[in-house]
């Protein structure tokens, strides 16, 4: 069943990043012959007026296909449909499309995120419950008392008080609570014995549910994320392979050994997995998204497109390439098995 989950999540990504190709050319007028989920032999197709969508057996990924058969050159007439080929799109609308992949997974991981903030809440320094014996529980604090400072001074929010100085090296302070519309001192000893990670003043805070604070913190978290996947990207040319990176049986093999799997797990995993694709995507080697997309700054800058047998080449080194970086993923993915 975590097998299932696991290339649920990977094909739920790879479908965000397609749609956001699909969705991009359908904005620009592009004719979009073929949608497809997976590769290899089609196990679903289905048809609307102008796109063909499919679902094939490998669940290894998926692609928009721009290019006509002529099968399909034959029967279909784009004029009357307002609408034209990638090739003969202005190079602005084959950017937009390139990237938009990239951007729908930016998107996702997004709102992702920013659901498993709101749920999981903002703390707020409010007293919701008190570890027995524990330095507040000893000094008189009660549940539902507000903090408001900390030897003085002012305390807004939970943040404010757990990176104060104070709170992290002091031996003994002085908090100002809140408590019936009154002020009242507590004068706080911690104890000497707390091991360092603990929570030194043995408090559990209420939280709110906080749309600002949810934003702020995905956009955050999203921001470390790329971070972190460029630097392991980066890793490939200073360092060489490195056992951060994993396929899609290194994958199904980590979501395998997790022993319990919740929604607030599933969100994490499918937002750091599509922050991982839309990197990924961005590297600048064809036949990735970010290789196009350097085709076609090319093409602005200088007015004119990259001729054909320069790309040809540059193509291949990037299928190369990529062919290399699967089978060392894949090896070292089967390897880790063993």
């Amino acid at each position: 069943m975590k097998i299932v989950i696991a290339f649920a999540i990977l094909m739920a990504v790879v479908t965000i990043h397609e749609y956001g190709h699909y969705i991009a050319a359908k904005l620009t007028n592009v004719m979009v012959y073929e949608f497809s989920i997976g590769f290899g032999p089609v196990v679903f197709k289905r048809r609307n007026k102008e796109t063909k969508f499919t679902i094939r057996a490998l669940p290894l990924g998926g692609f928009c296909r721009f290019d006509a058969t002529e099968e399909e050159e034959s029967k279909d007439d784009l004029s009357s449909n307002h609408l034209v080929c990638l090739e003969a799109a202005t190079v602005y609308k084959r950017l937009f499309i390139a990237l938009n992949g990239i951007i729908f997974n930016f998107i996702l991981a997004f709102i992702l995120l920013a659901v498993f903030f709101l749920n999981m809440g903002e703390p707020i320094p409010v007293v919701d419950q008190l570890k027995d014996q524990s330095p507040a529980a000893i000094a008189g604090v009660e549940q539902q008392d507000r903090i408001v400072a900390i030897n003085g001074e002012k305390v807004n929010t939970v943040d404010d008080l757990l990176s104060s100085k104070m709170y992290k090296t002091k031996d003994r302070i002085t908090l100002t609570i809140e408590r019936n519309h009154t002020l009242v001192k507590k004068e706080i000893l911690f104890n000497a014995t707390t091991k360092e990670g603990e929570p030194r003043l043995g408090i559990q805070f209420k939280t709110r549910h906080n749309l600002l604070f949810a934003g702020k913190n995905a956009l955050f978290t999203l921001w470390q994320g790329i971070r972190e996947v460029v630097a392991v990207l980066l890793g490939l040319f200073t360092r060489g392979f490195q056992k951060d990176i994993m396929g899609p049986v290194g994958f199904a093999n980590f979501v395998h050994q997790v022993p319990h799997i919740t929604v607030q797990f599933v969100f994490l995993l499918i937002a750091s997995i599509s922050i991982s694709l839309g990197v990924f995507n961005l590297i600048p080697i064809p036949p990735l998204d970010g290789g196009r997309a350097v085709f076609y700054i090319f093409e602005m800058i200088f007015k004119r497109p990259l001729s054909k047998k320069v790309e040809s080449v540059m193509q291949g080194f990037g299928i190369a390439f990529l062919f290399y970086l699967f089978m060392r993923t894949f090896l070292y993915d089967i390897g880790s098995l063993l």
